[in-house]
């Protein structure tokens, strides 16, 4: 029984396999290694010396996967560049072959008539790439005829990760050499293995390709196999990942600095390397050129809790106004919307709060907002009839009694319907969204405002709170000073509305979960409010 050319281990197969030697032309297959069976898959943040790659590449009859047949396969397994074995077998492929074939590769029927078929070679071939990243030139040439062989016998699509020396050459070396094709890539770089159009060689002019290629990637801070996989195809780009050296595969806050020390981009992610390495590989687009082309630093700021890092963001968003960021614009302009005292009641929208007795609801991010709000209070209830009822509804409505004002509107909602009014039902139906969106904002801000300074214990985290702004996590004190209070009717300005909401909606979710529990005791109204507002928190021990 003849067997697949595999140093270091011998798979049977059918008769007819050709020996490595045979194949090569007569030079001895590279020196019996054991072969080193890789990890299941390696990691993607892996450096590049620890990850196995398996170079590979095929020789066929034509270039129509599925319809072309497959001639000659072979493959090279390679770690922190020592080559572990090498995979090579010619293919019978049932059919004749193309006089082109055989002159661009010396391949004859002669020769593939004896070896064994695709169907033999690929259980072995499978075995060998398990695990590994797989590497060729143009690689998606090979796998697809691959993929076409083994959907065809009911097999998965090949699922390693993939890196193709064509790609990379294309954006490291581009403008060194006239073309980026395997054989001038080769005379580049002066490998001792030329490639010839037979699989073996050019799997091993490939590898040698590839090493070459990685130095050239380190240059730009491209050490490990994630940076790899997502090198940037964008020459501004490219100039700029070496900013990312500094940045680590952890929690936190990071920014962009131009070169006079303006802030142009706060962002927060839990794995902030790999974060901004996505802005770097859609460097092609408009506005995100524009901040790398700004761009001289990145810096890295440690947040140990989610909430922290969101706290973080938003006061450094505040104080800086990044022009990248959406937040702070997003604020055309800081309004409130008023019930007025007095005699003659309206709902009136102002800029600024005041202590004259009235009551207010906001902040909003901009007038129009505010107005859009006020008519759907008067839509569900008309004060401008002067009716005392319908005021007395408004008012408990904004202060804490949220159905006073959304029970009327719903049931005006169900009206317009059944009447079959259905384009006024649906302007309705968004003038209840948005005023039942804003009395919950309200509720939860005043619910914290209400708290003082207290601590609680998420997932066994210590947060410290004073007023519903972030002190301190776990001892930890935040980033940033807090924000200060608008002071004026005791309603929060913008940034520290920001600040409330943010905080009470992650707190929002925690307690919904059941990971909240306070642990300062607070006062019976206090806590009334904030279990109100954080619906389903757990009190103090007694």
């Amino acid at each position: 029984m003849a067997a697949v050319a595999l140093t270091g281990a011998t798979v049977p197969v059918s008769d007819g396999a050709v020996s490595a030697r045979a194949l090569s032309g007569g030079r001895p297959p590279l020196g019996a290694q054991p072969v080193c069976r890789p990890h299941p898959h390696d990691d993607l943040d892996t450096p590049l010396s620890s990850v196995t790659f398996v170079v590979i590449d095929l020789e066929t009859t034509g270039t129509v996967p599925g319809e072309s047949r497959i001639i000659e396969v072979a493959a090279a397994k390679f770690r922190g560049g020592e080559c572990l074995g090498t995979f090579q077998t010619l293919v019978n492929p049932g059919c004749g072959l193309p006089p082109f074939i055989i002159a661009l590769t010396g391949i004859t029927e002669a020769l593939v008539v004896p070896a064994p078929a695709i169907d033999e070679v690929l259980p072995s071939l499978l075995e060998f790439i398990s695990g590994a990243v797989l590497v060729g030139h143009n690689l998606r040439f090979d796998t697809s005829f691959l993929d076409a062989d083994l959907i065809a016998r009911g097999r998965p699509r090949l699922a390693n990760p993939r890196v193709d020396t064509l790609t990379i050459a294309r954006r490291l070396v581009r403008d060194e050499v006239p073309d980026c094709r395997l054989a001038t890539l080769a005379a580049r770089f002066r490998t001792v293995t030329r490639p010839t159009h037979r699989a073996l060689d050019d799997v091993l002019a490939t590898a040698e390709v590839l090493h070459a290629l990685f130095e050239r990637a380190a240059g730009f801070g491209v050490l490990a196999l994630d940076d790899l996989l997502a090198l940037p195809s964008s020459p501004l780009a490219l100039r700029k990942l070496p900013l990312l050296a500094g940045l680590p595969r952890a929690g936190g806050v990071y920014v962009f600095r131009a070169a006079d020390g303006r802030v142009l981009h706060v962002g927060r992610a839990a794995d902030v390397r790999n974060r901004v390495r996505s802005l770097f590989v859609t460097g092609g687009r408009r506005r995100v050129a524009r901040l790398l082309r700004e761009t001289v630093a990145i810096e890295y700021l440690p947040c140990g809790h989610p909430l922290a890092a969101i706290v973080t963001q938003l006061r450094l968003h505040h104080a800086h106004r990044p022009w990248f960021d959406g937040r702070p614009r997003r604020w055309k302009a800081c309004s409130y919307l008023k019930l007025t005292a007095g005699r003659w009641v309206r709902l009136a929208v102002v800029h600024a709060p005041r202590d004259d007795g009235a009551l207010y609801l906001g902040p909003f991010q901009g007038v129009a907002p505010a107005r859009f709000v006020r008519s759907a209070v008067e839509a569900a209830l008309p004060l401008r009839r002067g009716d005392g009822d319908v005021v007395a509804l408004v008012r408990r409505g904004f202060s804490g009694e949220p159905e006073a004002i959304l029970g009327p509107l719903a049931e005006r909602v169900e009206a317009l319907t059944a009447s079959g009014r259905s384009g006024d039902a649906a302007f309705a139906q968004e003038q209840l969204r948005a005023l039942s969106g804003a009395l919950r904002r309200q509720a939860l801000a005043d619910g914290l405002q209400a708290t003082g300074r207290m601590t609680l214990d998420v997932s066994g985290h210590q947060v410290e709170l004073d007023g519903g702004l972030l002190l301190s996590v776990d001892g930890t004190p935040a980033p940033g000073a807090p924000p200060a209070a608008d002071g004026r009717a005791g309603l929060p300005g913008r940034e520290e509305a920001d600040e409330l909401l943010a905080v009470g909606r992650w707190l929002r979710r925690e307690a919904r979960a059941g990971r909240v529990r306070v642990v300062t005791p607070l006062a019976p109204p206090a806590a009334a409010a904030l279990a109100t507002a954080l619906e389903g928190i757990e009190g103090p021990p007694d």
